[in-house]
């Protein structure tokens, strides 16, 4: 028979073998007792104290027994009781309604009534604390000095969040009681951070605050909104990090501006913090006037205008200000003071983004942006990757319109992307730098060449004679190949290189670089023919612009 089974048949006939009204010791495991009239139901112990019915878990009881007196008052061997379950349960159901009970029976029992006012704060319940602390507080003040001062100080904080929308109480007691669950793997030793907050304009009209401008040296970082404007923003911490601050960018549109510092606590339960922020009116505008042109200085008609507020580290907003150029290439844009980036785009050209200042003491500034015509090109490569350690080969081709082409991690083992900067081409590599594997060195600085396509006559190669010595070139045997090389000179960065390139060019490239897929390290090499595509044509040249590049 299992334990429980015997521990109910032993209480069964400790019950029943008492009468009804006398007295019973009800002995927990936990070696708290309680004195009343017990019957059995189900799993549970049923035990009458005084008015009050408490409903004890079979579980958790050791013992039944008819006893013919206390050896101390009632409300006195409840509070034992009620400690006891603290200590090993917390500020349970259970606990508070035996302090109830113990309470009522003794109610000018500081003791029991500091207990009382302390488990029903700790379970939540602020106003009964606040109710059960005042009834008593001068003898309780005498029974526990100190202490009842910083238990009020306890409760007012309380009442002050009971306060606050009930959905955000909620999720503070859940915090209280569980603490935040990591989103993520990551090490024991981060602590939690929390910081609740609210912020209004000056006429106490709620803010939106978005996760994007708030700045936080730390991860797994997340913002809630709750009832009345109300946020949590937490997120885990590294110890050595707890000196830097948490910002709070405010970069709403018609508000001013401003960078402020939340406070931040590794408790949930806090008074919220109020931030007042200046909301603007139209008489706050200014103007910025837009011009857009073309390379040859002529205006751009119907060029869209794009202003996005930025934050103190340079993030843009996810608002925006649009608004399009009229017939001389103009967009009078009227804005509030602050930090903008200003993007100018018009079909067929390079788009173009600068950072601007709208200032409040100027009524009217002016700023011209140059768009040049997209280039109408389009880019073949191959490329050929071998393992240095296991000599697998990887190899693979692609061909796109040069204004499709942004990256090609998916079909290659070294993300290359192409771009255009006014007039000229480049090909960007992404993540050309010094590294090591399994302690052997090698270098991710690649090898630009430009290869140089013969003719008989002596004149440019034109693009049959391109598309066969592109065809021809070996990647497997460029060290044997007859072909001649020059070197290109490109911008070495920590994290990336940048070449400048020409229509009409065929370029190899060669480095030493990780396959991150197969994490190992492998020789690189891949070829690029850049060359006209008919297929995509510039709004430009549609209209008769000039271009470097119109006689391909």
């Amino acid at each position: 028979m299992k334990s429980t089974h015997i521990l109910l048949a032993l209480v069964a006939l400790s019950v029943i073998a008492t009468p009804a009204s006398a007295q019973q010791e009800v002995r927990l495991k936990s070696g708290g007792v309680l004195l009343g009239s017990a019957t059995i139901d189900g799993e549970h112990a049923i035990v009458l104290v005084g008015d009050s019915t408490l409903k004890v878990p079979l579980a958790n009881v050791a013992e039944i027994s008819a006893v013919a007196k206390a050896d101390q008052p009632q409300p006195r061997r409840m509070l034992l009781t009620a400690l006891e379950s603290r200590i090993l349960n917390g500020a349970s159901k259970e606990v508070v309604g035996i302090l109830a009970e113990a309470s009522r029976l003794s109610p000018e029992d500081p003791q029991i009534a500091f207990w009382y006012a302390t488990s029903l704060l700790d379970a939540g319940y602020g106003k009964a604390a606040h109710e059960a602390l005042q009834s008593n507080l001068a003898a309780i003040r005498k029974a526990y000095p100190g202490a009842a001062d910083q238990l009020a100080s306890r409760v007012e904080q309380r009442l002050a969040i009971e306060k606050l929308p009930g959905d955000l109480v909620q999720r503070l007691d859940h915090l209280a009681a569980h603490g935040r669950q990591r989103e993520s793997g990551g090490s024991r030793d981060q602590r939690a951070c929390y910081a609740v907050f609210r912020v209004v304009d000056q006429r106490g009209a709620p803010v939106q605050v978005t996760r994007q401008a708030i700045q936080a040296s730390g991860n797994d970082e997340q913002l809630e909104p709750f009832s009345g404007g109300y946020y949590l923003f937490s997120f885990f911490q590294y110890s050595n990090n707890h000196h830097e601050p948490c910002l709070l960018n405010i970069r709403d549109i018609g508000v001013r501006q401003e960078t402020l510092q939340l406070r931040i606590g590794e408790s949930a339960y806090r008074l919220p913090q109020e931030i007042a922020v200046h909301r603007f009116d139209e008489s706050d505008k200014r103007q910025l006037l837009v011009k857009a042109v073309g390379r040859d200085g002529k205006p751009l008609k119907g060029a869209r205008v794009v202003l996005t507020p930025l934050s103190s580290n340079g993030n843009v907003s996810d608002q925006e200000l649009d608004f399009k150029a009229n017939a001389k290439g103009e967009a009078s844009v009227q804005a509030f003071p602050g930090s903008y980036q200003v993007r100018v785009e018009r079909p067929g050209f390079v788009s173009v983004a600068e950072n601007v200042q709208i200032r409040n003491e100027d009524d009217s500034q002016q700023q011209e942006f140059k768009l040049y015509p997209q280039i109408a090109a389009a880019a073949d490569v191959e490329w050929r990757w071998l393992s240095m350690v296991g000599g697998e080969t990887l190899q693979g081709e692609v061909r796109a319109a040069f204004s499709t082409i942004s990256g090609m991690q998916q079909q290659f083992p070294f993300p290359i992307r192409f771009e255009q900067e006014a007039d000229s081409l480049f090909i960007h590599m992404m993540g050309p730098q010094m590294g090591s594997w399994n302690g052997r060195p090698h270098s991710r600085i690649p090898s630009i060449k430009e290869m140089v396509v013969e003719t008989d006559n002596d004149q440019p190669a034109d693009r049959e004679a391109q598309q066969k010595a592109f065809d021809a070139l070996d990647l497997k045997k460029l060290s044997d190949s007859s072909a001649k090389f020059k070197e290109i000179e490109f911008n070495q960065g920590r994290t990336s290189t940048r070449a400048p390139i020409e229509i009409g060019k065929i370029y190899v490239v060669t480095v030493t670089t990780i396959n991150h897929q197969r994490g190992q390290p492998g020789e690189l090499a891949f070829k690029v023919w850049v060359d006209r595509d008919t297929s995509v044509r510039s709004e430009g040249a549609a209209r008769g612009e000039d271009s470097p590049f119109s006689g391909f």
